[in-house]
């Protein structure tokens, strides 16, 4: 019995290690295929990479999280996308340069918001929005315009358009007959820019509203 008992104990043991063994195996294969279905799509995405179409870079980002990549090649896609987040930016804050200039502004609304989606903290932002918003108001949309320029008036001062976005919000604010918060506005514009080329224009504009309101 005791014999019977040793030899049932160890084909136990033996049993448990092979189950061990064979869930190893298992789990080794299946890192190996996740390795290898990873290896397939990194070569796929490093050829629309290589094409250069910028779109289509960001489309096929999404599926670089799901892969098992290395950290370098995760950096390499990583840093692929910024730049054709970036480039493509450029190219729709300029097309709604564009826009604006030749008086289509519901294109240029599309293209400036188009641009600031892509890269909201973008060198060009501060100068996209407040074209952003100068399109809107040509719109008569004067209410979609001033939440973008009340979030622009609040940044730094070394944005360089921050002078004329306030002054435009104080015009947008008298459009749409909210007087008294244009003459804070304008107080603030006459506070914080004192050398702007502006500075008459917003004295005009603020003598003409407490005349009138």
């Amino acid at each position: 019995d005791a014999q019977v008992d040793a030899v049932r104990a160890e084909a136990k043991n033996t049993i448990e290690r092979l189950a061990e063994a064979e869930a190893e195996l298992e789990t080794l294969r299946k890192r190996e295929d996740a390795r290898g279905k990873a290896s397939r799509e990194s070569a796929q995405l490093y050829q629309v990479i290589e094409s250069g179409d910028r779109r289509k870079i960001l489309q096929a980002l999404p599926q670089v999280a799901a892969l098992e990549l290395s950290p370098t090649e995760r950096a390499v896609f990583d840093e692929a996308g910024r730049k054709a987040r970036r480039e493509l930016s450029i190219q729709s804050y300029q097309s709604g340069i564009e826009h604006l200039r030749a008086g289509r502004y519901h294109e240029a609304t599309q293209s400036l918001r188009e641009s600031l989606d892509l890269e909201f903290d973008s060198p060009h932002a501060g100068q996209a929005t407040y074209e952003l918003a100068r399109a809107y108001r040509a719109l008569d949309q004067q209410r979609a315009a001033i939440p973008l320029l009340m979030a622009l008036t609040e940044a730094s001062t070394s944005v360089d358009v921050l002078d004329e976005a306030t002054l435009l919000l104080a015009e947008c604010q008298t459009d749409v007959e909210l007087y008294n918060d244009a003459k804070s506005t304008l107080r603030t514009f006459l506070r914080r820019f004192d050398d702007s080329p502006l500075k008459n224009d917003a004295k005009i504009l603020l003598s003409q509203l407490n005349l009138k309101h």
